[in-house]
């Protein structure tokens, strides 16, 4: 018998009914459709394990279909432009792209352009490169062969409606399907079904009280992927039972609400302390910090989580502990680059430590993405004069420095950079500026001399013609007596 895996409660139990409508619409000729829902709701599997799936095993009245999938993250431009193949940095002619990813495709073939998790672009991308990015999904809107399916997290609806790709005209509208918990029936079906296929019974007292403790968590279908996996290595007689998940609890969070942390700190308890830091590190660095909305989770490259000096042995034992633990995940992006992300998004608000690591890493931490992004620009615009700190932000960053933040978050080689030709460049101006200051001073030296030998100059060419005056005086005189 297999053993039972966290891809076995898949969120695309009870959700066939959304699966057909989204096929239906593409079958329909809709090309933009946006599937929206809480965090946790099952939006991006509904579509990576729903829809794909279904459309790789061909459907009626769609020819096949060339898919590429990509996150926002912070250069989503420059990921769109790798997923059609085309140079990064180049205005998209969305035609000439398409037709190039056709060019040796059967005929009705077409393209399917997934942008999983599009609230990255407005939490983590550079200004420049969301104007290039939308400013793309613009030019393919116009574009018959190409359709593209956004998941996008509820909480952002509000950032999808004041961004270029709300439709300008009342009567327009955005084709959407909005996907929210699971509950009742659909819920009961994904608790029960993944668990038969895998040739386990659930006692049906542990299906009752999953039904009402997944009521009052938010991000259901993560805690229960996990909650399953951890019933699975306690079963009895290939049966899942109220009394081990009862065991999974803590007498007061749930065990749905306790299966995500409880591994969590198993595996930390596990490092040593250099460990344990490392481990924070990375995780606190693959969290997008929320000002005025929550917390979400980011991927990043494999190659920027490791600290300047770090051990890397140490580094790659903590990473893949964490990854065999299923905390995080690796996975290639377009280009080939292994990126790492939290496994489930729910780790921030289910895992206490964590929170407690975000609470006291907050502000260092945003000030540190500050300078990434400021360091991000000004290698952008060639490490010249444009885009260094000034006095204030240079005496900011370097009050960060010292920070034990700093020291366990680390910081990237272009920040690093970026301050020492902060730091350069403002001493190369107080020096200009003593320079200045010098210059002038000899000047207002010299001119005190100059004054000072006229006035010299003046009072001995006066004293000469007084003295001169006096003999005169005193030679009319004595021609006066003679006289």
């Amino acid at each position: 018998m297999r053993p039972f895996t966290v891809d076995d409660v898949a969120s695309f139990y009870g959700r066939d009914a959304q699966i057909d409508d989204l096929i239906d619409r593409l079958r329909a000729g809709e090309r933009e459709i946006y599937v929206i829902g809480p965090s946790g709701s099952g939006k991006s599997s509904l579509v990576a394990a729903g829809v794909l799936p279904r459309l790789a095993r061909g459907v009626a009245g769609l020819g096949p279909a060339v898919v590429r999938t990509l996150r926002p993250g912070e250069q989503p431009a420059t990921w769109l432009s790798l997923a059609l193949d085309l140079p990064p940095g180049e205005p998209l002619a969305a035609a000439e792209a398409i037709g190039a990813l056709l060019a040796h495709r059967g005929p009705g073939s077409w393209v399917l352009l997934v942008i999983d998790q599009l609230e990255e672009l407005f939490t983590q991308a550079t200004a420049g490169e969301r104007e290039a990015f939308l400013a793309a999904l613009r030019a393919l809107r116009g574009e018959r062969r190409c359709a593209v399916i956004v998941t996008l997290r509820a909480d952002f609806f509000g950032a999808l409606m004041e961004s270029p790709l709300w439709p300008e005209r009342v009567r327009d509208q955005l084709s959407r399907i909005e996907v929210g918990p699971l509950r009742g029936k659909a819920l009961r079906e994904a608790i029960a079904a993944p668990a038969r296929d895998a040739g386990v019974a659930v006692e049906p007292e542990l299906i009752e009280r999953l039904l009402a403790d997944a009521a009052s968590e938010p991000g259901t279908l993560p805690l229960l992927q996990e909650t399953m996996v951890q019933l699975w290595n306690k079963r009895v007689a290939q049966t899942f039972t109220l009394a081990d998940y009862e065991a999974l609890g803590d007498g007061v969070r749930s065990g749905l609400a306790v299966a995500v942390a409880r591994r969590a700190d198993v595996t930390l308890r596990q490092f040593s302390a250099t460990q344990a830091g490392i481990a924070r590190r990375i995780v606190l660095r693959l969290i997008s910090f929320g000002e005025g909305r929550s917390d979400t989770r980011r991927q990043q490259p494999r190659t920027q989580l490791r600290a300047a000096g770090e051990d890397a042995e140490a580094f790659d034992f903590v990473l893949q502990a964490m990854v065999v633990e299923r905390l995080l995940t690796v996975n290639e992006d377009i280009s080939g680059e292994p990126r790492v992300d939290l496994a489930h998004e729910i780790m921030i608000s289910a895992w206490p430590q964590l929170a407690v690591w975000i609470r006291s890493h907050r502000v260092d931490e945003q000030r540190r993405r500050r300078l990434e992004a400021a360091a991000a620009e000004w290698a952008e615009h060639g490490r010249g004069v444009r885009g260094l700190l000034d006095p204030i932000e240079l005496a900011e960053a370097e009050l960060w420095q010292q920070t034990e933040s700093a020291v366990q978050l680390g910081q990237s080689a272009d920040v690093t950079a970026l301050i020492a030709a902060s730091r350069a460049m403002q001493s190369k101006q107080r020096r200009r500026r003593r320079f200045v200051a010098g210059a002038v001073g000899l000047l207002g030296l010299a001119a005190a001399v100059v004054a000072a030998v006229a006035v010299t100059a003046g009072a001995r060419e006066n004293e000469a013609r007084r003295l001169a005056n006096r003999a005169e005086a005193s030679d009319q005189k004595n021609r006066e007596l003679v006289a």
